[in-house]
């Protein structure tokens, strides 16, 4: 998550710098000579560095191609970056939709209407809840529809981003990533309330979203527990069958 969080940062930091470039050259006078100059040699120092071997041209060619270089390799480098994004980003927003659909259907239906606090509460809780549920099933949609088309792309084939993003979208990565952002939030949350502010547009609201989190370590701690508990219904049933039929053993031995 760090690395994905630094990359953003030099992404970003080129970003503005392409932009920069792209504003600042209209703005050099007789810009459109140069331009015309820079792509003449550009060319020329191309074509002689095919045919002439001689360092001197071959470094003039990669001087002047540096720029298309550096752009490049930037966007080269982002790709599984920039997929791995977005595939997190339509996992969680898939995870949002699940609840978001539910109340819609709620109230379609015509259902007693809710309190927004209640809605709040209950669309944060399920989304966060539903984000480990069904983490493999929402992973599969999102793999399969996502934009780097994994099985029939094979320019992003190299970069394994089915592997990748089965890596990023695991479990506990989800629940990192859970943590975080409720982490983010509750901070802001408390911050404007020791302000006597609100946050969102009234306490009850700020407090619905802190009980979410609540809720969300209550689940937690249910499904690690779950996971410890040397406890199965199939062994349950077995172990049930053969102590009643041991009694119906004594009960045959006793009547002999």
């Amino acid at each position: 998550m760090i690395t994905l969080l630094l990359v953003n940062v030099v992404m970003t930091i080129f970003l503005l710098l392409f932009t920069f470039l792209f504003e600042y050259i209209p703005t050099i006078k007789n810009w459109k000579i140069y331009l015309i100059i820079y792509v003449v040699l550009l060319v020329i120092a191309y074509i002689l560095g095919g045919k002439i071997k001689n360092k001197i041209i071959s470094f003039l060619y990669l001087l002047l191609a540096s720029p298309f270089g550096i752009f490049y390799a930037v966007f080269t480098i982002a790709i599984p970056f920039l997929m791995l994004q977005v595939h997190l980003f339509l996992y969680l927003g898939l995870c949002f939709l699940i609840p978001t659909l539910l109340y819609r259907l709620y109230e379609f239906l015509g259902f007693t209407p809710i309190t927004m606090q209640l809605q709040v509460y209950l669309t944060l809780s399920l989304t966060v809840i539903c984000s480990i549920i069904f983490y493999k099933q929402i992973r599969y949609i999102v793999h399969t529809f996502s934009p780097a088309r994994l099985k029939t792309s094979e320019k992003l084939k190299p970069y394994k981003i089915e592997e990748l993003s089965n890596y990023l979208i695991s479990e506990n990565n989800i629940k990192f990533v859970v943590f975080v952002i409720y982490f983010i939030i509750i901070v802001i949350v408390n911050f404007y309330n020791f302000q006597d502010l609100s946050y969102y547009e009234t306490e009850k609201i700020d407090k619905a979203v802190i009980q979410s989190f609540v809720t969300y370590i209550a689940f937690d701690r249910i499904i690690s527990s779950l996971k410890q508990v040397e406890f199965k219904p199939s062994e349950m049933v077995k172990k049930l069958r053969q102590s009643i039929n041991n009694k119906f053993d004594q009960l045959d031995n006793i009547n002999k």
